[in-house]
């Protein structure tokens, strides 16, 4: 039986300081988009938007990876 291990995987190949779009980070962190669309819109997590995309810098992404939320929202 395959078990898969419940620590983050590596972040795929990107380079440093890039954006990464809610999609991809919650695949990253195992979660749903829209429960990393909830955690940007409590201020969990820090995103820019750009025009009309959102995006999360990847000093973001990778802290929340080791760290965790603090949402209070759950």
């Amino acid at each position: 039986m395959n078990h898969r291990s419940k620590e983050a995987a590596p972040p795929p190949a990107r380079p440093d300081g890039s954006l990464w779009p809610p999609d991809m980070a919650a695949k990253f962190w195992a979660v749903s988009r829209r429960h990393a669309e909830r955690l940007i819109a409590a201020g969990s997590i820090s995103a820019v938007r750009l025009g009309h995309r959102v995006m999360i810098p990847d000093q973001e992404v990778k802290r929340v990876a080791r760290e965790g939320t603090e949402s209070g929202t759950d």
